[in-house]
C-alpha cells in the first residue's frame, strides 16, 4: 500500500481495514444464523407456538448443516405452498355442488348431464376468453413485407412535404438578419 497521506492516511487505512474485518464478521454471524431463524419462523407459522429450536447453527457439520438446510427449505415451501389439507379440496368440490345446484334449481327442465356439460363448457369458455388472453396476450399478426414497404414509402412522402411547407414558411434572410441584429444590440439597459 502506498502512503500518500502520512499519519492520518495511515490511520484512515486501519479504519478501514477493520470495518471490512468487522463487516465480514457480521455477515457470518447472520448467515450462521439465517436457518436457524427461518426454521423458527416457518414453525411460528405453520404450529402458531414460538419454541425455538435447542441446536446452534455453529455445532452442526458444514456438509450435514447444508442438507439440513436444504431440507427446511423444501419442508416450508411445501408447507406454504403445497397442496394443502383435503378440507380445500372439499371446500371446492362444495362450491361446484352449490353452482350446479343453483343451476338446476333456475332450469329444471335440463338433465343433471346437460347441466354438468353447461358448467365445463361455462369453465372452458372462462380460461379461453377471460384468462388466456389475460396471462397471455394475442402478439398482433405481422404484417406483410409488401404492405411495410408501401407504409415506408408513405412516411417518406409524408416527411418530403412537410418539409416543403417547412421552407416554404420561412422568411426571407434579410429579415431573419434584422430580427437577430435588434434582438443582439439591447442598447444601454441591456
Amino acid at each position: 500500500m502506498i502512503n500518500k497521506g502520512g499519519i492520518l492516511g495511515d490511520i484512515a487505512g486501519e479504519i478501514l481495514e477493520q470495518g471490512g474485518a468487522i463487516t465480514k464478521q457480521t455477515a457470518q454471524q447472520i448467515a450462521g444464523n439465517a436457518p436457524a431463524m427461518v426454521k423458527t419462523a416457518g414453525s411460528q407459522i405453520a404450529s402458531g407456538s414460538s419454541d425455538q429450536s435447542a441446536q446452534k447453527p455453529d455445532e452442526i457439520n458444514s456438509a450435514q448443516q447444508k442438507s439440513d438446510q436444504a431440507k427446511q427449505t423444501q419442508d416450508i415451501v411445501k408447507s406454504f405452498y403445497g397442496v394443502g389439507d383435503k378440507n380445500v379440496n372439499a371446500n371446492q368440490n362444495n362450491s361446484q355442488q352449490n353452482q350446479i345446484q343453483k343451476i338446476a334449481e333456475k332450469h329444471p327442465e335440463k338433465t343433471p348431464e346437460e347441466i354438468q356439460k353447461m358448467q365445463k363448457l361455462r369453465a372452458e369458455l372462462h380460461q379461453t376468453t377471460y384468462y388466456q388472453p389475460l396471462t397471455n396476450p394475442p402478439k398482433p399478426p405481422e404484417e406483410r413485407q409488401g404492405e411495410k414497404i408501401q407504409k415506408e414509402e408513405e412516411e417518406k412522402k409524408k416527411m418530403e412535404e412537410l418539409q416543403i411547407k417547412e421552407e416554404k414558411k420561412k422568411e426571407p434572410i434579410a429579415v431573419q438578419r434584422a430580427q437577430n441584429k435588434t434582438e443582439a444590440f439591447r442598447g444601454a439597459s441591456g
